[in-house]
């Protein structure tokens, strides 16, 4: 098959999204929170305006979290699936779960509890850290997406322009050029349009994202999206950022600054200020988790000449897209209806010099390009005995008081001995059973035209 089967789940935690969500569902469900971090959080003090995810253990003190969620919130503010010690703080909005440890969770924390709510100790329905394969694949899929604004390094800034137009804006940065960048400034970006800012390098050449002012972002910051593909440690201070974080390799660390939308990481340490905006960009047109149709039917592997042969190919496409068939190798005059997929084969004009076996591979497209393919061999084997054919051309011109002659020839691939009849003949013509010589004395009253119908045969096949 050509693309890897990337077979992952978009994870839904326990109850349905919030009705506060965005418009675009490819970064659910890390984007109902403010922090989502696949192993451990730290924080000595800060606050989530949202909520927070972790998929391994949580160490916080003096920290607050879901001040930012609206008053009639009911999904959960903070889900842990590792170990849990809540020192100081506050949960203001939502519930909580915590699949290990919940005896760190101090009484002071839950004292301050929203009403009705106590924590959950019992294991998340869908694990956080296994959700990091999916991210992966969309900061993946996001980092290869075609360009569409200009980056230009220079006296000492980064200068972004987009093309003024397109509803996605894609722009690819060289980490080490904005890490030393004075200035990191943007034009031309459409009010409404989706911003994917690609953060290229690795964390040996690129780490620090601080010092810098994001402002032209500002008014664009619930569809900008920060992609770090390579960063396996970034570190975030003294800096605003202006829309979410998407790093999903990558142990951060953020002592101090803002973060004004959501941050997908892998882990993270600080007192950064997580903000509470909603990623409301649109990705569809960016990443794709298309599953390939398969080919589900048996192929018909053998036919006998002159039979026509025929199999239709049955495809499945798990996402319920249109699927085209096609045939990328087959004999001559095989054909394939490319809605049907009914493969169709007349052998009739297959000499018997050709008879044996034919490969063939079919393919079953889906409207995204993806496919999958069936290879077979087709074995067109002989008849247990061949019908004579006749090979002659008929004399069908004559005159009157001649003689008119004509030898029926044919031929019979199995050797067998032929005999020569007329089925349908005007009178006193004659045949020779033997040689299929035909003679006729024409006379006068003969004139006009006549038809001759001559049979040759043999056992069990005849030819006309």
């Amino acid at each position: 098959m050509r693309m890897m089967n990337f077979l992952l789940l978009l994870l839904v935690f326990v109850t349905s999204h919030s009705t506060n969500a965005g418009k675009d569902d490819l970064l659910w469900p890390a984007t109902n929170f403010s922090g989502y971090i696949f192993n451990d959080f730290n924080s000595g003090s800060g606050n989530s305006q949202r909520g927070l995810a972790v998929g391994g253990n949580l160490d916080i003190g003096g920290y607050s979290i879901g001040s930012g969620l609206p008053q009639d919130y009911s999904d959960f503010g903070l889900l842990v699936e590792g170990d849990a010690n809540f020192r100081l703080g506050r949960l203001y909005k939502g519930k909580i779960r915590i699949e290990g440890d919940a005896s760190g969770v101090s009484s002071s924390v839950i004292t301050g509890f929203p009403v009705g709510v106590s924590i959950e100790n019992i294991a998340l329905e869908n694990s956080i850290s296994s959700s990091k394969e999916y991210y992966q694949e969309v900061s993946k899929q996001l980092a290869e997406a075609e360009v569409t604004g200009e980056s230009k390094y220079q006296w000492g800034g980064l200068y972004l322009e987009g093309d003024c137009v397109s509803p996605v804006q894609v722009f690819n940065i060289d980490g080490v050029q904005f890490q030393f960048a004075h200035t990191f400034e943007f034009s031309c970006l459409p009010p409404e349009a989706t911003i994917i800012i690609n953060m290229l390098g690795d964390s040996t050449k690129f780490n620090s994202v601080q010092s810098k002012s994001m402002s032209s972002l500002a008014v664009h910051r619930e569809r900008v999206l920060f992609n770090f593909p390579d960063s396996s440690k970034l570190n975030f201070a003294g800096i605003r950022i202006e829309g979410h974080v998407l790093a999903p390799n990558a142990n951060i660390t953020a002592p101090h600054g803002d973060l004004m939308g959501t941050v997908i990481a892998n882990q993270w340490v600080g007192s950064m200020h997580l903000g509470g905006e909603l990623f409301k960009g649109d990705l569809s047109t960016l990443v794709s988790f298309n599953e390939r149709p398969f080919i589900e039917s048996t192929p018909v592997t053998q036919v006998t000449w002159p039979d026509e042969y025929q199999y239709v190919v049955v495809a499945t496409d798990p996402d319920q897209d249109p699927i085209t068939y096609s045939l990328t190798q087959s004999p001559n005059g095989m054909m394939i209806n490319p809605i049907t997929g009914e493969i169709s084969w007349v052998t009739t004009n297959i000499t018997a010099s050709s008879f044996g076996e034919f490969p063939i591979e079919v393919i079953a497209t889906d409207d995204k390009k993806e496919f999958d393919s069936q290879f077979f061999v087709v074995r067109l084997d002989a008849p247990s005995n061949y019908a004579p054919e006749i090979t002659s051309t008929p004399i069908t011109e004559s005159t009157i008081d001649t003689l008119y002659s004509y030898t029926v020839s044919a031929i019979d691939l199995d050797g067998d001995e032929l005999s020569f009849r007329l089925d349908n003949a005007p009178q006193n013509m004659l045949i020779d059973a033997e040689t299929g010589l035909i003679t006729w004395h024409i006379s006068n009253g003969d004139t006009g035209s006549h038809l001759v119908k001559v049979v040759v045969e043999r056992s069990r096949y005849a030819a006309e």
